[in-house]
């Protein structure tokens, strides 16, 4: 497997869009619950109610735990985000932070210093990153083909941002009508 640092990227980008669809299933059960509470309020059915409510404890648990929701959900939706720009800022650059030194450009690797008969000190040696020479950025050159993967995976990042909001703004709506 290629260790590239565009790979590793991409890498994490998939694990926040796995995250993502995990907590769309989340949301959608939730809004399942509310969805049920509200009819069982409407037809003023205590049992229905009370069954609904157990795993939360009360309304307010279950609206508590629909609000807490909407945070993970925005959350998500930030990262992705911030991930789509920075994937977008690679597209126009062709560069990235270098993951070796974490894009400061140098390398810190402890050393001790000890004279005869006392405590050895601690202290750092500094020197410019190999991988990226001390820029802090590491250019690429990619095919056409994964080009256009990649911007096709930026579309698909852009709409997962839409769809998160309207399914936050669908939940907190839901919330409002109870």
């Amino acid at each position: 497997m290629d260790d590239s640092p565009i790979t590793l990227f991409l890498d994490e980008i998939f694990d926040e869009i796995s995250a993502y669809m995990d907590d769309i299933g989340e949301a959608k059960e939730l809004s399942t619950t509310v969805n049920k509470y509200a009819q069982a309020v409407r037809k003023k059915d205590r049992t229905r109610r009370a069954l609904i409510l157990k795993p939360f404890g009360s309304d307010r648990g279950l609206k508590k735990a629909c609000l807490s929701h909407c945070d993970k959900l925005n959350k998500t939706r930030e990262k992705i985000s911030d991930s789509a720009s920075t994937l977008n800022d690679f597209m126009i650059n062709k560069e990235l932070s270098c993951s070796k030194c974490m894009g400061t450009g140098v390398i810190r690797k402890p050393l001790y210093l000890r004279e005869k008969g006392s405590a050895g000190q601690r202290t750092f040696q500094v020197k410019d990153c190999p991988e990226c020479d001390g820029k802090g950025k590491v250019k690429f050159t990619i095919n056409e083909e994964s080009e256009a993967l990649i911007m096709k995976f930026i579309e698909f990042a852009n709409s997962l941002d839409f769809v998160l909001i309207n399914t936050i703004h669908c939940i907190r709506n839901l919330l409002h009508s109870l």
